[in-house]
């Protein structure tokens, strides 16, 4: 005996994803986006499960997703393109300092507070 599809049901190729897996998918996508973004998605986020949770209807919930997708997005661009800008910093051997660049590096590592004293123009 073979189940029968009911004429009214959608294949499921066609079905989106639930608003749940929808947020969590928003969720998981937060730690790639600017920080003033992930707050305010965040917060979105978190006002639209506490009003599903209290069994609300959330207006404009369709909307709201998107456009939250869509900030996160460009959120997400805008800093990979800051961080592809970022300057890379190379010691200079001319330098007296990086002599000492080891030593400095592990009194950084090993004490919150270091003090590096020297003369001007020896790279401190």
């Amino acid at each position: 005996m073979t189940a029968e599809k009911s004429p009214n049901s959608k294949p499921p190729k066609d079905r989106q994803p639930s608003i749940g897996a929808r947020l969590r998918g928003l969720e998981a996508q937060l730690p790639n986006a600017m920080v003033a973004d992930r707050y305010h998605v965040g917060r979105e986020i978190g006002h639209i499960r506490y009003q599903i949770r209290k069994r609300r209807k959330v207006k404009h919930l369709e909307n709201r997703l998107n456009e939250m997708a869509q900030r996160l997005d460009r959120s997400a661009a805008t800093r990979r393109q800051r961080q592809t800008r970022l300057p890379q910093w190379e010691p200079l051997e001319a330098l007296p300092i990086t002599a000492w660049q080891a030593d400095i590096v592990a009194a950084i590592q090993q004490h919150p507070v270091v003090i590096i004293a020297g003369e001007t123009g020896s790279g401190k």
